[in-house]
């Protein structure tokens, strides 16, 4: 799902699309590039996998979904599915959260 509103430097908000009007930014200077500004208020039509992701099975795809849904690092899910060591303490599994190994 696509951003609709922007949060400018001073915490004011804007909609993307009026902030992408020529004349639009309401900053004596653009805060955000266009380019950055195209980029979060767009979001593509799902097409099926794509040649880049066909190599992933669904455990990577379903994390890296639920990573950026998140706004998370793709291993910070992976690790409160899985559980894991860290400094040699173990952290279990987060109650609710799991992914299953289907390829080796």
């Amino acid at each position: 799902m696509p951003a609709t509103k922007f949060m400018c430097p001073d915490s004011e908000t804007i909609e993307i699309a009026k902030c992408l009007e020529v004349g639009g930014c309401r900053m004596p200077e653009r805060c955000a590039t266009l380019p950055y500004l195209r980029l979060i208020g767009f979001d593509r039509e799902w097409k099926g996998v794509s040649p880049s992701s066909a190599g992933n099975g669904p455990r990577s795809l379903s994390l890296r979904s639920a990573a950026k849904k998140l706004n998370l690092s793709t291993f910070t899910v992976w690790r409160w599915c899985d559980g894991g060591m860290q400094h040699g303490r173990y952290y279990p599994p987060k109650n609710d959260c799991w992914s299953e190994k289907l390829y080796n």
